[in-house]
């Protein structure tokens, strides 16, 4: 489905439609509200509709509403966890809305209440242990790559956009993975750059200028080079775009590995070329012909 903008008079039909609990707490997410309850989201205004979460044993039951989908935000056709979005006209009924809120609720209530991480304190999977107990060095430099720490070194910090955690979570655990590895090797770049959504829903990481953006897809994940095509590749990690005048491909595909190197100097390329007026700046210098004395 395509992201359409959450209507404003759906904001107190849902709001009313909440469980009177004093566990409901609501938070604005994707231009409407999502509602927890122990930390879980058992619901949440998207586009012009209703989504609420369901174990598997009752989503039959909601799929089988006429006019109702599974939730699928980024509008690719791929369905995101166990959630379903309500018909549009379940909007104007707010009995049945609320009974299937609910429904959402009690099926969320159940569930272990999630632990808040410290700030900063990313979830990595713990390595693989040999036979002896012991990790291997190459498996604990990967996980402390995945989590934004250097052996002996603190975790990288950086300003978090919730909009890009919340576009990460969405995503299967490998393309998840992938894009907070490129997230902190791009803040690990230069410390001024800062993380945003564009184009509706798309991380970018901007200074002077967009530097790079994640994007995934099927079966890949996309990191978009915005180099204007002028910087160096020695590597060959680029893999499309060659002729875009505006940005490059980076595809990752499930499995493979990230040249952390070469991409980390291509992204600092990118942001000293925009700290010197932008790729189109620079440009415009290499065609002015040669002055003469």
């Amino acid at each position: 489905m395509a992201w359409v903008k959450v209507p404003a008079e759906h904001h107190p039909i849902f709001h009313a439609a909440l469980p009177n609990d004093p566990r409901v707490e609501t938070k604005q997410m994707f231009g409407g509200i999502a509602a927890k309850v122990n930390g879980h989201v058992f619901a949440g205004l998207f586009g012009r509709s209703t989504m609420i979460w369901l174990p598997e044993r009752d989503r039959a039951d909601a799929l089988a509403l006429p006019g109702a989908a599974p939730f699928d935000p980024m509008g690719d056709g791929r369905a995101r966890s166990n959630k379903v979005m309500l018909p549009e006209r379940m909007m104007t009924k707010p009995t049945e809305l609320r009974r299937w809120i609910a429904r959402a609720f009690t099926a969320a209530a159940r569930l272990p209440p999630k632990v808040a991480l410290p700030d900063r304190v990313r979830r990595v999977k713990a390595p693989a242990r040999t036979a002896t107990g012991k990790t291997s060095r190459a498996k604990q430099m990967s996980v402390n790559a995945r989590s934004g720490k250097r052996p002996g070194r603190p975790a990288a910090k950086y300003a978090v956009d919730p909009r890009v955690d919340a576009y990460l979570e969405r995503l299967p655990d490998w393309q998840r993975h992938v894009c907070q590895r490129i997230r902190d090797l791009v803040h690990a770049a230069d410390s001024e750059l800062i993380e945003t959504i564009k184009r509706t829903k798309l991380p970018f990481f901007v200074l002077q200028g967009n530097v790079c953006a994640l994007m995934a897809a099927k079966d890949h994940v996309n990191v978009f080079l915005y180099d204007g095509g002028i910087v160096p590749d020695p590597a060959g990690i680029i893999t499309a775009g060659h002729d875009n005048q505006t940005a490059r491909t980076v595809a990752i595909r499930e499995g493979e590995a990230i040249n952390a190197r070469a991409l980390t100097v291509l992204i600092k390329h990118i942001i000293a070329n925009n700290r010197a007026g932008g790729w189109r700046t620079l440009k415009r210098i290499r065609k002015r012909p040669p002055t003469t004395g």
